[in-house]
């Protein structure tokens, strides 16, 4: 009996002992293991685990700089270094390591049970370059799906250096798995052609017409190895949630495909359920693109398309409302700008959207009578006085732009407020008085003739887009017409 017993007992101890292992996935150290692999199976097993759900990935990582065992990435050697376990598997544990190599660099490293490197992958690095006019930044940020699967996005940016505004973006998305093995590698991009993937999105007839947020339940997911999907204006968001809607054939041989997309957030911004639509060539590069329902919103501003129909050959209209904040610095109550456009676009020759402006609607709400009067008065009392001042409501998407401004002033004798038209080159071509409460007779010439640059954002609307009659604006609780030529007109 007591060799049965003895025999049990044995047993029993391996099955504990191979029940420890597989938990906590230490590393196996023999009397064999030379010293420095057994350092650096310590240096492993004594790595905290990543906090994937924390804003940074850097949060309470291990300081490995200058450890020279984690040779994966020599040439980090010499730069500061954090490095946490990503996921312990049986057989193998994968180090997530965040280099200050340049502007930064992450990688992954997987390691069997002794020490022994099995796979390593570059995931994301920051990188800029610059030449006499440009400057492009390229930066790329991890998303941790689950413990084998992780999202790589890599944006690149393309800044003119003479006035600065980004000239083009882009947000592409990549696939990096962790296979049973150990292996690291990217999942392969998709590499069926633009024909068989417009050939996948359910077919719908046209005209339709997008009133609400499509239903995503039932709609193929989009696949995150397709080629034919730039995440630009997305790519920040914290889970990619967009579906195939439509395809169809635009004029001039070009086509379109609509997606779908659930609510989306950011750290600062929403993006709410919606709907977008990407124009291409035929070999599936993409000419442009426009929201057809949603828009996002953040502190101060907000853009939303609430309605859009689409005809069968490509012609779009739009209906979209734009809310954007004013005075944001000295004010007592929140006053906001919002901008009603519906507008008409096509595709042209080149695969760009253009059209016509139907209707472009502006509502201050800090004009109606008495609120200017009340702001400026705000402004004295609070001591933001002595200066005169400007808030910027809109450029006008004339053929030729018109911009539309507040300029006041306000010291403790006097109060002055008006709205000014501005040509592109910010020359004054109309004002509208508003208050003038000046008393002191130097001041009266402060009439600005020309606007200063600093005051007024750099005019990016786009030019294939117009406005060809006068648009509207209620002042004072009455309407009034601003015509294409910047001068302010009563309504016939």
């Amino acid at each position: 009996m007591k060799p049965l017993i003895a025999l049990w007992l044995g047993i029993f101890s391996l099955y504990l002992l191979s029940c420890q292992n597989a938990g906590s996935q230490k590393h196996v150290v023999t009397d064999s293991t030379p010293s420095p692999r057994i350092s650096f199976c310590r240096l492993l097993d004594s790595l905290p685990m990543v906090d994937r759900a924390a804003s940074s990935h850097l949060t309470g990582l291990r300081d490995v700089t200058g450890n020279e065992m984690l040779l994966s990435f020599p040439q980090w050697a010499g730069h500061m270094a954090v490095a946490g376990v990503y996921v312990r598997n049986p057989g193998f544990t994968v180090v997530y390591i965040y280099a200050s190599e340049g502007d930064g660099a992450e990688y992954l490293a997987a390691y069997d049970t002794t020490g022994q490197l099995l796979s390593a992958q570059v995931m994301g690095e920051n990188r800029s370059a610059s030449t006499n006019s440009t400057k492009t930044f390229v930066s790329s940020t991890t998303v941790f799906r689950n413990d084998s699967i992780i999202e790589v996005r890599t944006t690149k940016d393309s800044t003119d250096l003479n006035d600065h505004p980004i000239i083009a973006t882009s947000g592409k998305l990549r696939l990096l798995k962790i296979g049973r093995d150990g292996q690291i590698a990217y999942l392969p991009t998709e590499t069926r052609s633009f024909a068989e993937y417009l050939a996948s999105f359910p077919k719908r007839k046209f005209p339709i017409e997008i009133k609400a947020a499509p239903v995503t339940s039932g709609l193929p997911p989009l696949s995150g190895q397709t080629p034919f999907m730039d995440y630009r204006d997305y790519i920040t968001a914290y889970t990619l949630r967009f579906y195939q809607f439509a395809s169809l054939k635009a004029d001039h041989n070009f086509y379109m495909a609509i997606y779908a997309n659930d609510e989306m957030r950011e750290a600062r911004r929403l993006f709410h359920a919606g709907s977008l639509l990407i124009v291409y060539s035929r070999e599936g590069r993409e000419t442009d693109r426009t929201t057809l329902y949603g828009g996002a919103s953040q502190a101060m501003y907000e853009n939303e398309v609430t309605s859009a129909s689409i005809q069968a050959n490509g012609t779009v209209r739009i209906k979209d409302k734009e809310s954007s904040l004013i005075f944001e610095q000295h004010t007592e109550n929140e006053h906001y700008t919002d901008i009603y456009r519906d507008y008409t676009l096509r595709v042209n020759k080149k695969g760009k959207l253009e059209g016509e402006i139907n209707n472009f609607k502006v509502n201050c709400d800090f004009l109606y009578p008495g609120r200017f009067r009340k702001q400026l008065l705000f402004m004295k009392r609070s001591g933001d006085i002595g200066n005169t001042g400007a808030e910027q409501i809109c450029w006008l998407p004339f053929k030729s732009r018109v911009g539309l401004l507040f300029h006041f002033f306000v010291d403790f004798q006097n109060t002055f407020g008006e709205l000014l038209l501005v040509d592109k080159n910010l020359v004054v071509t109309d004002r509208l008085l508003l208050h003038n409460g000046l008393k002191t007779e130097s001041l009266k010439s402060m009439f600005w003739k020309k606007v200063p640059k600093d005051v007024f954002l750099a005019e990016n609307m786009n030019p294939l887009i117009t406005l060809n009659k006068p648009m509207a604006i209620a002042v004072n609780g009455q309407s009034l017409l601003v015509t294409p030529q910047g001068k302010f007109v009563a309504p016939e």
